[in-house]
């Protein structure tokens, strides 16, 4: 099937990593092989990024419009730390 700009449509939703190929997976699988394959930074450490930076990415990013939309509340630069911790 297909939508009305052409693009193939499919009837049933389908998970990430069956769409990637890997059919009963799980999605953050598919994603990092996929990460891995092209070649792709994995961490912030790997551009660069570290830690003595997070207190001022931080600060910028709790005023962040996007960040402060953010479904979960982002609300001190603590909470921008801990994800940024999770990534370095």
């Amino acid at each position: 099937d297909r939508d009305v700009t052409g693009v193939q449509t499919c009837a049933l939703p389908i998970s990430i990593a069956t769409a990637m190929g890997n059919a009963g997976g799980e999605a953050a699988d598919s994603v990092g092989e996929l990460i891995a394959a092209l070649g792709l930074p994995w961490r912030l450490s790997d551009v660069g990024v570290s830690e003595e930076m997070f207190a001022e990415i931080a600060e910028r990013a709790v005023r962040h419009p996007v960040v402060r939309a953010n479904i979960r509340a982002i609300d001190k630069p603590a909470d921008v730390i801990e994800i940024l911790k999770l990534a370095a």
